[in-house]
């Protein structure tokens, strides 16, 4: 093969490495190995700038072939789905996570704030199942705490009417569901310090009503709630206000000002940026690096 005007020998080198993978993938029953050999000879004839753009359709043609770009193409790809594969490599080591599951859900105590109450259930549900032996999901176990990532899985296996499929799926969702709540703490574990109910952070009532005064001194807002409510109502018409003269003041093209575009879409430009004084430029430092003596306003 004669080497074109502007292409690089390493390019050239990459290019010929992966049409050997190639030749050899193609030979393979498994798409994994066809796809990623044929990215393999796409991408550095993509990122080599010595090829004119004009070129890079031809090239490849050339060189993979359109018998094989058409072998390729006819291969019943499916699409990857949400999560990419996550829940589905799960579900593969199901039975060694069984081993220990019915175990953990029975030995800790979890409990649910209000946005977890359905997955709450659904471990009653699944704890019930444990106990007492039972495969098949009950029709009324709840769904709605099931991630949209993962929705698909259990959409499948209710419509195939696969109920072996939809146990695993749903139980994997069930087992996971603790694990997120405990992140966000939705989900929290009693008698725990690492895990506890964030109510017990707060103040109680009768700890509220002894600092209440003080605190809303400090803050400048009212004790009273009803107060409190008129005030911030009040707080928001005003700046309601300021927008609409801010936006009625603002030319369509002024790009360095909140205003309604053309199509009438609220445009919010970014952020000036900080002015730094002449001192840190001198010094060569970050403004947050600097010596104090540099951030003075005597210096």
């Amino acid at each position: 093969m004669s080497e074109r005007p502007g292409w690089p020998l390493a390019g050239a080198a990459l290019v010929l490495a992966g049409l050997g993978a190639t030749a050899v993938a193609w030979r393979r029953p498994d798409s994994t190995w066809v796809l990623t050999s044929l990215t393999d000879v796409i991408l550095p004839v993509l990122n080599d700038p010595g090829i004119a753009d004009k070129e890079v359709g031809g090239l490849l043609r050339g060189w993979i072939g359109l018998d094989k770009t058409r072998e390729v193409s006819a291969i019943n790809w499916k699409p990857l789905p949400r999560d990419h594969g996550r829940l589905a490599a799960l579900e593969a080591s199901y039975n060694y996570l069984r081993r220990f599951t019915p175990k953990v859900l029975t030995a800790v105590d979890f409990h649910g704030g209000p946005g977890a109450q359905d997955l709450m259930t659904a471990l009653g549900m699944l704890k019930e199942l444990n106990r007492t032996g039972g495969r098949k999901v009950p029709a009324a176990a709840p769904t709605s705490f099931v991630p949209a990532r993962y929705a698909d899985y259990l959409a499948n296996a209710r419509k195939a009417g696969d109920d072996t499929a939809f146990r695993y799926y749903w139980e994997l969702c069930v087992v996971l569901g603790p694990r997120d709540g405990l992140r966000s703490e939705d989900v929290f574990v009693p008698g725990s310090r690492r895990y506890a109910d964030p109510g017990t952070y707060l103040f109680t009532p009768e700890q509220w009503e002894g600092k209440r005064a003080e605190f809303c001194q400090l803050v400048r807002k009212p004790a009273a709630a009803s107060e409190a409510i008129d005030q911030v109502k009040e707080e928001l018409l005003q700046a309601l206000k300021d927008l609409e003269e801010t936006l009625a003041n603002a030319a369509p093209n002024d790009v360095g000002a909140v205003r309604l575009d053309e199509e009438g879409r609220l445009v919010i430009p970014p952020l000036s940026a900080e002015d730094i004084p002449p001192r840190p430029r001198r010094c060569g430092r970050s403004w947050r690096g600097c010596c104090r003596s540099c951030r003075s306003p005597r210096s």
